[in-house]
């Protein structure tokens, strides 16, 4: 993607690929497309490429028809060529590019729009493929992909999942590190351990190096993790349905370890670490938290960060920033059921006025300005946001201060 097109950065990891000491029984093979431009090694970007790694060179196997990177077919045909052609005992596949998520996907490639592979059609990829065996490891070196629904949707096709919940720096992983401990270990967790370890290690002199995180993941335990989302979207109803605590649950999505983009320019990537969430919201319940420890600690088996997060190794979707065409898009990917429940029920199937004033402001007896809703407007009530404005003698605005309000506090008691 553009990642190359202007920095060069998928030439920069195929020279570690190159650099690397391995085996001669070992194969690094590679497709190339997606980007507008690429800087090293004679790779075009008008055509859809595949090489080897052969004695520390790269050697072109095949030149087509440009391909979308964004489309499943594009990954169903490498998945399958790549069996045919160099099935082996052990087998790891790695996504490279920009990630966006469990909702936007991977892969964005350039020549198309910046189209992406959803999860959607990365699980219609692999089941095309109709794969002779699983991979030992599946790695993202994409940002926001170490989540449960990618986790989810990858499960009957690899034991272990290498991914990050947080924007991943622009060089990426350690491709030396990982090709020689791939073609020197035969044990997948190692190999894991090797990918996380190194990339750290790697982006330590990175400016954004104490946000950077990286996770190994059982994908034969993601069923525990389901489970407890499960119960938390059924546990998100009932506080909400029962006690109108909508905010309650807003304001715990904002204030745990949230992933990628999160300011007033750029919005939320909506994607939060489940472990803090579930704290905020179930820590009057301890046998529910401890579950949830218990479920990540089981599924989570290694996780590094830059020494700043209090994260727990995998995020999920939760729509902070509303955006309709994502919450779809997710409740499509039918992850679970009582998470679903959830989403459709305050976040999708809404009526048309959520928010219904009964007085929209008046000055009480006391000078204290008022505004005043309906009672059903609670479900829906995310905060309050002010701005306290002062005209001057021309007309000019200027604004004195602004805040938002925790409207989950007990305010009778402050």
């Amino acid at each position: 993607s553009n990642l190359e097109t202007k920095q060069g950065l998928a030439g920069k990891n195929i020279d570690e690929m190159l650099s690397a000491e391995i085996s001669a029984n070992t194969n690094i093979v590679i497709q190339t497309g997606g980007a507008k431009t690429w800087r090293k090694h004679g790779i075009s970007a008008d055509r859809s490429q595949r090489y080897v790694v052969k004695n520390g060179k790269l050697e072109l196997l095949s030149s087509e028809e440009n391909q979308n990177m964004g489309e499943a077919k594009t990954l169903t045909d490498f998945l399958v060529w790549g069996q045919n052609n160099y099935l082996a005992e052990r087998n790891m596949l790695i996504l490279w590019d920009h990630g966006g998520g469990s909702v936007k996907g991977v892969c964005f490639d350039e020549n198309y729009g910046f189209d992406s592979l959803t999860l959607t059609e990365i699980k219609q990829a692999f089941k095309d493929a109709n794969l002779k065996t699983k991979y030992d490891v599946i790695g993202f070196d994409a940002c926001l992909m170490a989540t449960v629904e990618v986790a989810t949707t990858i499960r009957d096709y690899a034991d272990y999942m290498v991914a990050s919940e947080e924007i991943v720096p622009g060089g990426g992983w350690d491709y030396k590190a990982i090709a020689e401990s791939f073609s020197n270990k035969n044990d997948p967790i190692e190999i894991g351990k090797d990918i996380c370890d190194s990339f750290i290690e790697k982006s330590s002199s990175d400016s954004h190096a104490a946000f950077t995180t990286l996770s190994l993941i059982d994908l034969s335990k993601i069923d525990s993790v389901l489970n407890e989302l499960n119960k938390l979207g059924n546990d998100l109803s009932d506080m909400v349905g029962k006690n109108n605590e909508f905010s309650l649950v807003s304001d715990s999505a904002k204030r745990c370890e949230k992933f990628g983009y999160d300011n007033v320019f750029s919005g939320s990537s909506n994607m939060i670490d489940l472990l803090t969430f579930d704290e905020y919201c179930v820590l009057e319940d301890f046998d529910a938290f401890s579950q949830a420890i218990d479920a990540v600690e089981e599924v989570v088996l290694y996780s590094v960060n830059g020494g700043d997060r209090n994260n727990g190794g995998i995020s999920f979707f939760y729509p902070i920033e509303y955006n309709e065409r994502e919450i779809n898009e997710y409740l499509s990917l039918n992850i679970s059921k009582g998470y679903n429940a959830y989403l459709a029920t305050y976040y999708a199937n809404v009526p048309k006025e959520t928010i219904s004033f009964l007085n929209k402001g008046s000055v009480t007896p006391n000078g204290a300005f008022e505004i005043s809703l309906s009672e059903s407007s609670a479900k829906y009530l995310s905060d309050v946001s002010y701005l306290l404005i002062e005209k001057d003698e021309n007309g000019v605005e200027h604004i004195l201060c602004s805040d938002v309000l925790n409207i989950s506090a007990d305010w009778e008691h402050l």
